[in-house]
């Protein structure tokens, strides 16, 4: 049986001189299509490490282990500069059609979790 589920980001924000600004919900629910390992446990080696996406995915949930030390970036190619995620929060990243991830990894960050959907 192909896993199912889903996953959902609402917030509110306060104290605006606006007053307030609710965000949300904002849901994605797991594909069954998508092909490949949609879980995935993975070793960051330092420097780039290309992700593969399974077919389908249009997000992945990439969570770094809780004491991790190491500076993690999100990068769409080698020679990108790329965008600094947190060292221990998970990210929730929307994908575009025929992405490449690459996580550029300061150094090895061992037990780092992704999920497709």
């Amino acid at each position: 049986m192909a896993a199912k589920g889903a996953f959902s980001i609402s917030g509110n924000i306060t104290g605006l001189p606006g007053g307030s600004i609710a965000i949300g919900p904002l849901g994605i629910t797991i594909n069954p299509a998508v092909s490949g390992s949609s879980l995935q446990s993975k070793d960051l080696a330092s420097g780039d490490n290309t992700i593969t996406v399974p077919t389908g995915a249009v997000a992945m949930i990439f969570v770094p282990p809780s004491a991790n030390t190491q500076t993690i970036t999100l990068k769409g190619n080698a020679g990108d500069t790329g965008v600094p995620l947190s060292k221990t929060l998970p990210q929730a990243i929307m994908l575009g059609a025929s992405p490449v991830v690459i996580l550029n990894a300061g150094n090895t960050v061992a037990g780092c979790e992704l999920a497709f959907a």
